[in-house]
C-alpha cells in the first residue's frame, strides 16, 4: 500500500511508539508499507519470527521494524530494532 505522504523514519518511531534502535540510512523516506511477500523498494515490514529474517533481509523493502540486531546488514535496510515489531 503506498502512503499518501512519504514518512521519515522520526515519524515512524512516534507512530510505533517505540525507543528503537534505527541502523541505516535515516535520511530516505518511507513511501508504502507492506507484508513482506509484497513489498517494493520504499516499503516499510516488519518480521518477528526468525523462519522470516533472511527473507525480509533480502526482500525489496528498504525499512523493516525487527526484534535483532543482525550480524551482518550489508542488505542495505534501514532498521528499526524493537522487541516487539
Amino acid at each position: 500500500m503506498k502512503l499518501n505522504k512519504p514518512l521519515s523514519t522520526d515519524e515512524i518511531l512516534q507512530i510505533i511508539g517505540s525507543k528503537a534502535k534505527v541502523i541505516g540510512n535515516k535520511d530516505l523516506k518511507i513511501t508504502g508499507i507492506n507484508e513482506i511477500h509484497g513489498v517494493e523498494e520504499g516499503d516499510i515490514t516488519f518480521v518477528d519470527h526468525p523462519k522470516y529474517y533472511e527473507k525480509v533481509l533480502k526482500s525489496k523493502a528498504s525499512f523493516i521494524i525487527i526484534d535483532i540486531e543482525p550480524e551482518d546488514n550489508t542488505h542495505g535496510k534501514t532498521l528499526f530494532i524493537t522487541e516487539d515489531p
